[in-house]
């Protein structure tokens, strides 16, 4: 009894002085805690995590889905992302992380007492037993947000290879603000559970236009803090991401919609290897993560190159064609990023010959437009399809054919940045060749001018053929 009430003085003295010293009571009492383990070279340091082959980081901006009141009514901008962030979560954890691979992602909700958080994929379990960090709701559409969690992946995970994937709705180039509408008027709530609220989105100018599928995803838009990441803004952050940590991305994966634009591929183009990326709307399913992840970790030596080819045919893979239902309108392609600098130089002067040709180069242009293959926003057209239009139809001067032609074998795969393109649907596998290009109509947005894309003087095109 004496030793008993020994011991337990003693343990009582110890946990006094380790709330004197600040160090926590679940240290042990009797063994002080182990010092880190430094590899040679680092003795004294702080513990370097192993270098793997491929580390995936997974933005997954899932605020989304909220109701908003506007001149309009009760309206949802675009369709809820959190239930589907949970299900691409579990599609990963299938495989899970290796010592070869990570899978790392930071994952904003719109539900859960509106958290933010940081996971690390294993094999099994739920998206909570994944958790390795929670933090205060984030702003997914400021650049500040997605630097810091690529900053945060690549040192928690260092590498030989990187891929960013952006997950959310997507609307190409398009830099309009699609919280305009609501933002004087609203304060966003919660989802009217039996509510169906009319779903939105801002396209240009003046112009609101329906969604025509409220079950497709729509960059890193975000509900509460009515945000969302221009172009520009996507380009500062990975930008800044890169000269924190020293580190490049070789991939850089869009899982929403429209993004393959040669607007956004020319803005991304120094800041990657490549980009894989639709011409068309995603369906909520996106990219098959299983699939993909699985792929990886049995061949984790492959390339960034192989890789692009793998989420591609996997994509494809994942929509196959019902026998009694319409077959799913689905696109992906991976494009060479340094590339579109050549590709940039092929369009300035493609630009420059035709306007100085005769009277029927616009004529052509004009025609070429509107028959070209459009996507879910007509203002896309593929870029391949319209050059084929335009030399069939033009008769004019030499140079003008001359460029045209040099700009179209360029596009082939193989030939020139469009490393696979895949399609399907009636008439995507004839005629999106994996690029799209932006070609109102009649108006022009008034934020094209912000892109760097501006540098190939498409924009000049457009403002002839439209005569603005």
């Amino acid at each position: 009894m004496i030793y008993l009430l020994t011991i337990g003085w003693w343990e009582s003295l110890l946990r006094l002085l380790r709330r004197l010293l600040g160090r926590p009571e679940s240290e042990s009492p009797s063994e002080p805690p182990s010092p880190p383990a430094h590899p040679p070279g680092n003795q004294g340091g702080p513990a370097i995590p192993p270098r793997r082959k491929w580390t995936i980081l997974l933005y997954m901006a899932g605020d989304n889905g909220r109701v908003f009141d506007s001149p309009y009514g009760k309206i949802s901008l675009m369709a809820e992302m959190t239930s589907a962030g949970h299900v691409d979560i579990e599609e990963a954890q299938k495989v899970g992380s290796t010592d070869e691979v990570a899978i790392l992602a930071q994952f904003d909700t719109i539900t859960e007492g509106d958290r933010t958080y940081r996971l690390e994929i294993r094999r099994g379990g739920t998206t909570m037993d994944h958790v390795v960090e929670t933090i205060e709701e984030t702003n997914c559409g400021d650049p500040r947000t997605l630097t810091d969690f690529i900053v945060w992946g690549m040192n928690r995970r260092p590498a030989e290879h990187y891929m960013l994937v952006i997950w959310n709705h997507g609307m190409g180039w398009k830099d309009d603000d699609i919280y305009e509408s609501v933002r004087s008027v609203s304060r966003a709530t919660r989802p009217l559970r039996g509510t169906r609220a009319r779903p939105l989105f801002r396209t240009t100018g003046q112009k609101i236009m329906a969604i025509p599928d409220p079950e497709v995803r729509g960059i890193a838009a975000d509900d509460t803090s009515m945000d969302f990441l221009t172009n520009e803004e996507l380009k500062q952050a990975i930008a800044e991401a890169e000269a924190a940590t020293g580190q490049r991305l070789d991939i850089i994966g869009m899982d929403a919609c429209l993004m393959a634009m040669a607007e956004v591929q020319y803005q991304l183009r120094d800041l990657a290897e490549y980009m894989v990326a639709s011409q068309e709307v995603e369906p909520m399913a996106g990219w098959p993560y299983t699939q993909i992840m699985g792929r990886l970790t049995a061949n984790p030596d492959m390339s960034p190159e192989e890789f692009s080819r793998v989420i591609v045919e996997e994509y494809l893979r994942s929509y196959p064609p019902p026998p009694t239902r319409t077959t799913p309108r689905v696109t992906q392609s991976a494009v060479h990023l340094p590339m579109m600098r050549e590709t940039g130089r092929l369009i300035k002067a493609f630009v420059e010959a035709v306007r100085q040709g005769d009277g029927n180069a616009r004529l052509a242009l004009l025609d070429a437009k509107q028959a070209a293959f459009a996507f879910d926003d007509p203002e896309y057209i593929d870029l391949a399809d319209f050059l084929d239009l335009f030399l069939q139809s033009y008769r004019g001067g030499d140079a003008a054919i001359e460029r045209a032609r040099e700009l179209r074998a360029h596009l082939d795969p193989g030939r020139g940045p469009v490393v696979v393109n895949v399609a399907q649907g009636p008439g995507y596998k004839e005629r999106a060749h994996g690029i799209s290009i932006y070609f109102p109509a009649r108006e022009l947005s008034p934020f094209y001018e912000t892109l760097d894309f501006v540098e190939t003087r498409w924009i000049d095109l457009i403002r002839w053929v439209n005569r603005l």
